[in-house]
């Protein structure tokens, strides 16, 4: 049954960046289900609607539970400052929660990434399955996985490639061989920008190998006619525009 209660925070800690881990103690905790969410009342009132955030976890006690969220908006920004003793607003416990059920005894994954990992953690508490964990981040900033790691065999896939496997995103409109296609144009062009950007550093360490000629040659200069050799050299090798009523000398 929801209710709207006043409950209080225990702990707050930011596990990465403007992500934050919340322990409230709360009654709602004995009856929260896997996969379900509780809205949180920002205590400014020109932030009128509560914010929706999912269960993360539920002590062993039953007389709390853990949220964690992400900084997105004024609303969860407030929710970041919090310490422990302060009064928070909540509405709970909300959603049908996950058919916990159907997965028993079975190999299971569960999948989540992003802000989606966190109600993975109590699914895989409570499960009695053999679990393998599927998660997804951003980047090599895991937060939850130790905690997920004690309760199934996790593996890891970053956007960023900075851990596990790399993601690669598809766009949904595209079918499959239209998003192959699209991979492949991307690679080739990459592939093709590698070959000019190595050819164009071999012409800049070419440049800058013949330029210490240059200068060694200005510094062991002794006479004019020694001068104007080397600019004759600057003009016909192109690093020299000619000057008016000047005419290189050849040879």
């Amino acid at each position: 049954m929801k209710q709207k209660v006043t409950a209080k925070v225990i702990s707050q800690k930011e596990i990465a960046p403007s992500i934050f881990d919340m322990w409230i103690a709360t009654d709602l905790a004995a009856q929260a289900l896997p996969g379900q969410f509780i809205c949180v009342y920002p205590g400014n009132k020109s932030t009128l609607l509560p914010r929706p955030i999912s269960i993360c976890e539920v002590a062993e006690d039953k007389a709390s539970l853990r949220i964690v969220y992400r900084i997105a908006g004024q609303g969860t920004t407030e929710f970041s400052n919090y310490q422990a003793g302060e009064s928070i607003e909540i509405l709970g416990t909300l959603g049908n929660g996950f058919p916990i059920e159907k997965g028993e005894g079975k190999k299971v994954f569960l999948m989540g990434g992003g802000i989606g990992v966190p109600p993975i953690l109590q699914l895989a508490k409570e499960m009695n399955a053999d679990k393998q964990i599927v998660v997804g981040y951003r980047d090599s900033q895991m937060f939850l996985k130790e905690d997920l790691e004690q309760n199934g065999t996790v593996y890891v896939a970053t956007e960023d490639g900075s851990f596990g496997t790399r993601v690669i995103e598809l766009d949904r409109r595209l079918s499959p061989a239209a998003n192959a296609q699209r991979f492949y144009k991307k690679y080739n062009k990459s592939k093709t920008a590698k070959v000019e950007l190595t050819r164009q550093i071999g012409l800049g360490e070419a440049e800058l190998r013949y330029l210490d000629t240059v200068f060694d040659a200005l510094t062991h200069a002794e006479t004019t006619a020694d001068l104007t050799e080397i600019r004759d050299e600057l003009y016909r090798s192109g690093y020299a525009s000619r000057m008016k009523n000047y005419a290189a000398s050849r040879k």
